[in-house]
Formats: structure tokens, C-alpha cells, sequence
């Protein structure tokens, strides 16, 4: 459970805003997106589909629109919904499923709170913010049989970022450091043998022209998989996301 004064930093950040956003964009685009959830389901299903039933925990879950929560269900695994925040109409939805938790975390494991404090402080004197941080993830509030990493990996530190950017924290060095490490962190708290991921790994932009720019927003090393497979996400066809310009995500999924 998030505390208060966590939620207000949370807010603070844009947090519970940005997954608002999420969902806007999704009515605009839902066409383009459909390919990319289906194949973000599936993984999902076969890595179930495979294992002895126990507890899942899916991290990010947020509104579900890649989540399968039925057949997992059915073939008796408990599932465990892991998010910020999980709107109302989700939790009136998913009273019928008695082996559905949702779990309201923050799944750095308090990297957020770290930086607005630390933010605070430094508005009075010089801190290097790096060396300050305690990257733990989540990997001691969370106990579950399995995990699935689902489309949040560069979200996690992207608001993070942001914020900084808009209180004129522009150093490029401090950020990557940043990226890096809440990534893997991450990646390194998904239990080998037990854990599926996937991540966008490259951001692709393209103009009128069809001139294409990529820009790399996976920053960790991801463990040997066992099973991978990638595919190319329809973000936005609109230009709506990066004016005149239509984007993509290059999606890795990985079982390891």
C-alpha cells in the first residue's frame, strides 16, 4: 500500500496523470496498438500455460489492455496485478475473479521519493544525486511463484526523468546513470527460472518523408532468454505523440 504522502509525491510527479494518458492515447490509436497487445498477451499466456499454478505477479499492470486475466485463472495460477494505482472500474471488473489481487506499489522501490527529497536538499546545497540513491527494486515487498515485467521498463525511469528535466536537472551524465541503474535493478530482481520481460527497446520516429531516426531507451543487459521473441509496436500514427511524426517501439519479449 502507497502511503499518503508517497501518493502526493507520486502526483506531484505525474504520476496517476500519465497512466490517464496512457489510456487517452490508446482511444486514439486502438487499431495500430491491437497487434502489439495481442502479441504482449500471448507471450504472457504461453509463459503461464507452462508453468505448475501458483502465484503470478504482473508488474504494470495497469488498465489490462495487455494483461490476459481469465485463462491464466482457469488453469489455476493466483494472479497478482502490480501498479501505481488501479482505476475503479478495473477493481468493479475484476470482483468476479476471487484469485485476483491488486497490489498498489511502487515498483523501484522508492526511487521517486529518493529523488524528490533529495531534490528538496539540493535546491539548498550541492548533492550528487547517484551516489545518494538505494536501487532495491522491488524484489523484497513482492513474493510470488512468477513475474511478468509487462511494457514498463523504460517507464520506470521516464518520469523520473522528467521531472528532473522540468526543474532544470539537465545533467546528461547524472540521467544515464540514472536509466541504468533503475533498469537493472529491475531486470535484476526478476527471479531466473521464473520470469518473463517485455520491454520497448528502441524508439523509432518517422517524418513525412519517411526518414526514420531510432533512439535506444533499454539501457540494462537483459539475462539469456530461453525463449525471445520481438516485434514492432504502432505508438502513435497520428503525430499527435511527436508533431508530424509517426512513432514506433522496437518490443523485445524474453523468458529466461
Amino acid at each position: 500500500m502507497i502511503s499518503r504522502e508517497h501518493q502526493r509525491i507520486l502526483r506531484k510527479m505525474a504520476y496517476y496523470s500519465d497512466q490517464q494518458g496512457i489510456m487517452d492515447r490508446y482511444l486514439r490509436d486502438a487499431k495500430a496498438w491491437q497487434e502489439h497487445l495481442d502479441r504482449s498477451k500471448k507471450f504472457v499466456l504461453d509463459f503461464a500455460k507452462q508453468k505448475k499454478a501458483g502465484d503470478l505477479a504482473i508488474l504494470g499492470s495497469g488498465w489490462l489492455l495487455d494483461v490476459p486475466v481469465r485463462e491464466p485463472v482457469e488453469t489455476g495460477h493466483k494472479i497478482i496485478l502490480v501498479d501505481i494505482f488501479h482505476p475503479r472500474q478495473l477493481r468493479h471488473k475484476l470482483k468476479k475473479y476471487p484469485s485476483v489481487e491488486l497490489l498498489e506499489h511502487e515498483l523501484t522501490g522508492g526511487i521517486p521519493f529518493q529523488v524528490y527529497n533529495w531534490l528538496k536538499k539540493a535546491k539548498k546545497e550541492v548533492a550528487k544525486l547517484p551516489d545518494e540513491l538505494d536501487y532495491k527494486s522491488f524484489a523484497e515487498n513482492i513474493k510470488a511463484d512468477y513475474f511478468i515485467s509487462l511494457n514498463i521498463l523504460d517507464q520506470l525511469d521516464g518520469l523520473i526523468i522528467e521531472y528532473l528535466q522540468r526543474n532544470n536537472i539537465m545533467d546528461e551524465d547524472m540521467i544515464m546513470k540514472l536509466r541504468k541503474n533503475i533498469q537493472q535493478s529491475h531486470i535484476e530482481s526478476l527471479p531466473p527460472g521464473r520470469s518473463c520481460v517485455i520491454a520497448d527497446v528502441e524508439e523509432i520516429s518517422r517524418d513525412k518523408t519517411g526518414k526514420e531516426s531510432i533512439k535506444d531507451i533499454a539501457y540494462c543487459v537483459f539475462p539469456d532468454a530461453v525463449r525471445q521473441e520481438s516485434w514492432i509496436w504502432h505508438y502513435d500514427m497520428t503525430g499527435d505523440y511527436k508533431s508530424g511524426k509517426q512513432s514506433y517501439y522496437k518490443v523485445q519479449a524474453l523468458e529466461f
